[in-house]
């Protein structure tokens, strides 16, 4: 039986994949549980696509703060991000 954390991590992953825009490829998920829960999200994109997911997580994941630095959109395409999450 999964505990209670567990399940809202499933759901929380599940809620994230199902934002994801088509031309985000994914390096890493990083989950971070000592002060508080966040994720941090790093990927390749476009910087539209980019921007798009973030405000996608932003308005849909129910997270307490979403943010991202502005170095992720310095060129058009293959961006590095990083998106953190904290629940």
């Amino acid at each position: 039986m999964l505990t209670a954390s567990q399940k809202d991590t499933g759901e929380r992953l599940r809620k994230i994949s199902q934002l994801v825009p088509q031309g985000i490829t994914f390096n890493s998920l990083t989950l971070d549980t000592k002060d508080r829960e966040s994720w941090s999200v790093k990927g390749v994109g476009d910087r539209e696509t980019i921007l798009a997911f973030y405000s996608q997580i932003k308005k849909e994941a129910k997270a307490q703060e979403v943010f991202m630095p502005f170095s992720n959109l310095e060129k058009e395409t293959a961006n590095q991000f990083e998106i953190t999450i904290v629940w």
